[in-house]
């Protein structure tokens, strides 16, 4: 009887005893799983961000890109008006520049040329590996980048470019209209006309005055946004454009104008 009793406490302690080690065994119960749940959801905001500032890096590069379209922008041959993978394009155009034209990025298809270019015309890899920019109208407005102008290619086309430099032509009244990108200049001078000037390239420096220009007499941008044409002989035959005279300017120089 004895050994009955001493059977069931010790088979008592056994029970109890596993009951103790099923009540320790916290690895697995769901308090304790909140650290890997924190785990995930940093791993998730990681995960979120990553995409994100994917996404921010690849509009950077896309504003980059197109920014570095300098399509149309004006230059003057064998300057350094261009930024990097650009050249200065000339093409011959009936009544363009042989010395200014515009910034075309080098092109193997037409996507070389329309990314990032803003118009106004339609660029085009026509003659690679340099961009060109068609137009309609010759002459017309807004058919071109600024400073550029529709210009007629000799066929059936057209085409912007930088119109040749008309530097002394006579303009005013009764007398033809300057073309695009001129103004008529008339400058207060002595014995000078007030009705009638001579065509002026709008310029910001000197090169824009003597691009093209082949005299005589020295052109500058002295009263810009319009060219003067300076001369040495008030009166003096061959020191201006064909029209013009080299009249006082009241001060201690002469300049080309329209005599009264």
């Amino acid at each position: 009887m004895a050994r009955a009793v001493l059977a069931v406490s010790v088979l008592t302690a056994v029970i109890a005893c596993s009951d103790d080690d099923a009540d320790t065994g916290t690895p697995t119960d769901p308090p304790d799983t909140g650290a890997a749940d924190s785990g995930v959801e940093d791993t998730g905001i990681e995960m979120d961000a990553g995409p994100e500032d994917a996404g921010m890096m690849d509009a950077g590069m896309m504003d980059a890109g197109e920014g570095m379209n300098a399509l149309g922008e004006t230059c003057r041959m064998g300057g350094s008006d261009c930024p990097a993978d650009h050249t200065c394009t000339i093409f011959p155009l009936v009544g363009g520049s042989a010395e200014r034209g515009y910034c075309s990025p080098m092109c193997q298809t037409t996507e070389d040329c329309t990314t990032g270019f803003a118009g106004p015309g339609t660029a085009l890899c026509f003659q690679p590996p340099q961009c060109s920019i068609s137009c309609s109208t010759p002459m017309g407005e807004n058919e071109c980048p600024m400073d550029l102008t529709c210009l007629p290619t000799g066929g059936p086309t057209n085409a912007c470019g930088v119109a040749a430099n008309v530097l002394g032509q006579l303009c005013g009244e009764g007398e033809p209209d300057c073309p695009a990108n001129h103004t008529c200049a008339i400058f207060p001078l002595v014995g000078g006309s007030t009705t009638k000037g001579y065509c002026t390239p709008v310029c910001q420096t000197t090169d824009d005055c003597t691009a093209d220009y082949m005299g005589p007499g020295s052109p500058s941008c002295f009263r810009a946004p319009e060219c003067s044409i300076s001369c040495t002989t008030p009166m003096a035959s061959g020191e201006c454009p064909p029209g013009l005279t080299c009249l006082p300017t009241g001060g201690p120089t002469s300049a080309c104008g329209v005599a009264q």
